[in-house]
């Protein structure tokens, strides 16, 4: 009996009659994030395309990703470059409505506020770097620090750090 209830939910998925979410044994899950590139802003919705002249923020534009997740879409300009080493780059994230979600700002580690240095060295410890810093700028106002830990041989994590110094989220990479 164990198996044909194993095998059910592969069944129905088979003949199309349940979504894989809903076939999964621990229920019904978040869909997964759905990543694509846009050629160009052209290709964008007119209130994204009129929100980022608004702002700002239609120039310099390296690269436009359309995501995905749970009906929801999000697009998302990368702008600027690597100008003498240093990263200059900036993310902005807008709704499909025309909605500025965040911006993503990398820096380097000795920009961030004193705490979030000694956080993220902290929590980096001996056998990890701290890599790709960057200042995250909710809507609302709302500012968080977001950073990669490279490991010397073990997983790499990702961590994200309050302006006091507070670990917020750390969470561990699969490996590729």
């Amino acid at each position: 009996m164990k198996t044909s209830a194993q095998i059910l939910p592969f069944l129905l998925l088979l003949c199309g009659l349940v979504t894989a979410q809903e076939s999964s044994p621990q229920g019904r899950k978040a869909a997964a994030a759905v990543t694509r590139i846009i050629p160009r802003l052209e290709d964008c919705p007119a209130a994204v395309r009129t929100a980022l002249k608004m702002n700002g923020h239609d120039t310099r534009i390296s690269e436009i990703k359309l995501t995905e997740e749970e009906g929801q879409k999000t697009y998302s300009f990368e702008t600027g470059s690597e100008e003498d080493g240093v990263d200059a780059e900036i993310t902005y994230h807008y709704s499909g409505t025309g909605m500025l979600l965040k911006t993503e700002r990398e820096i380097p580690l000795k920009e961030a506020p004193e705490k979030v240095q000694e956080a993220l060295k902290k929590v980096a410890g001996p056998a990890a770097a701290v890599d790709d810093v960057e200042v995250v700028t909710a809507a609302g106002g709302t500012v968080y620090y977001r950073a990669e830990l490279e490991s010397n041989g073990g997983a790499d994590r990702k961590v994200r750090v309050s302006p006091e110094g507070v670990i917020l989220e750390l969470i561990e990479e699969e490996d590729d």
